[in-house]
């Protein structure tokens, strides 16, 4: 059988797709907007029950007192009695005994003259007296070291003699100054009061040992102003053992004063009196140091009664609180310290924060300022509420915070 040919090809049937298939879009910015509308609405309601907020400054009306009282400290009591203004005190005690040497400032001139013999010979035909302070004069070449101007090489007699005609006379006889060159060796002397005259040359005078006792120095010596300063001294270092030694017992809580701090010398004992002549001199004292000691607490407890006695209803401005005080007197009999203290503080009025937060609830940020305004213990203050959208004051009092400011 024979094949049968196609000549065509037959058509491909093809989908075809209906016009009523294709839709358009939708559209759907209508309910967004409808949507955000009630979420930032609530969103706002949640934030003004949640998150709101007042902060609130108050600057309270204050007042600068300063005042000056008397206060003892006595170690007779054993508690504060603010009072009788009287605070309980403790005694510390140290005793040292402290020496050194010291060296003399005092001068003194010695001034001594030399003396000898001197043998007068006389060779004329009749006696010849020599009055008392009749003057012999020995060769310049005699004096060592030379003399100076003003020194004379003269040596007197003391006392009135006679020179007899043909003989002699042992002379006493002192140099006319003071110091070592008079101390000459053997010399021959003549007597200027006989110059010009036939005597001159047939009196004359001769030593028979060397001069001896002529000096001229400065020597140490001791004057009142040394035992004074070395008393001072030794005084000064046992103070300041004395300290070293009484801080380390002075417990931490306490404090004392360096007016308060009393030092007795109980005996002086030293090698020589004014006057002595000696380049150096041992001093030793025995000495006793003592202080009065308070608490610190106490103090500033009596300090602040002081203040709130002049203000009852106030409080203390514990940044302003200052207190001075300082010696006024110390009895030696009892030990008892009077200190002349003088606190100083800024007080302010109390403020009930309780009462104050529910007056200022719900209330509009005018009708608070005018609320607070009307306050008479509040100085000025400031309001800042959050969100920035706030009008009013929270009516939930714990979302409304108070800020004391006392500066």
């Amino acid at each position: 059988m024979a094949k049968r040919i196609v000549d065509i090809t037959p058509p491909v049937k093809r989908e075809i797709k209906r016009k009523e298939d294709v839709r358009p879009p939708r559209d759907f910015n209508f309910p967004k907007k409808i949507l955000i509308a009630p979420f930032l609405i609530g969103l706002g309601v949640v934030a003004y029950f949640t998150l709101s907020k007042a902060e609130i400054n108050i600057w309270p009306k204050a007042e600068n007192i300063a005042l000056e009282e008397k206060l003892i400290v006595s170690k007779a009591v054993k508690t504060p009695d603010f009072r009788k203004k009287i605070l309980p005190g403790t005694l510390f005690e140290a005793e040292k005994t402290i020496s050194g040497e010291f060296i003399s400032s005092g001068k003194k001139l010695i001034e001594q003259k030399a003396e000898g013999i001197i043998r007068i010979y006389n060779n004329y035909k009749s006696n010849q007296v020599l009055v008392a302070n009749t003057r012999l004069q020995a060769p310049l070449e005699k004096f060592i070291p030379s003399l100076t101007k003003g020194e004379m090489p003269l040596f007197k007699t003391v006392a009135k003699v006679t020179i007899p005609s043909k003989g002699y006379a042992d002379v006493k006889v002192i140099a006319d100054s003071s110091g070592e060159k008079y101390n000459i060796k053997l010399s021959k002397f003549s007597i200027p009061g006989l110059a010009g005259t036939a005597q001159y040359t047939q009196i004359y005078g001769e030593s028979l040992q060397e001069f001896t006792g002529g000096e001229k120095k400065e020597i140490s010596q001791v004057s009142k102003d040394d035992l004074d300063n070395a008393q001072n001294q030794l005084k000064e270092q046992g103070i300041a053992q004395n300290k070293i030694e009484l801080s380390a017992k002075i417990p931490p809580q306490s404090e004392f004063l360096e007016d308060s701090f009393k030092t007795e010398i109980l005996a002086n004992i030293f090698s020589v009196k004014v006057g002595a002549e000696v380049d150096k001199f041992n001093y030793q004292i025995k000495m006793k140091s003592e202080v009065m000691t308070f608490n610190k607490e106490d103090m500033a407890n009596f300090a602040k009664e002081l203040i709130l006695s002049k203000a009852v209803e106030d409080l203390i401005n514990e940044a302003s609180f200052k207190n001075n005080y300082s010696v006024f007197s110390f009895n030696s009999n009892s030990k008892d310290l009077t200190l002349s203290v003088n606190p100083e503080a800024q007080v302010y009025s109390d403020i009930n924060e309780i009462s104050l937060k529910e007056g200022l609830a719900g209330l509009s940020l005018m009708e608070a300022k005018l609320f607070l305004g009307n306050q008479p213990q509040i100085e000025k203050s400031q309001i800042k509420l959050w969100p920035f959208w706030q009008t009013k004051i929270p009516k939930n009092a714990e979302k409304i915070k108070l800020e004391l400011r006392l500066e």
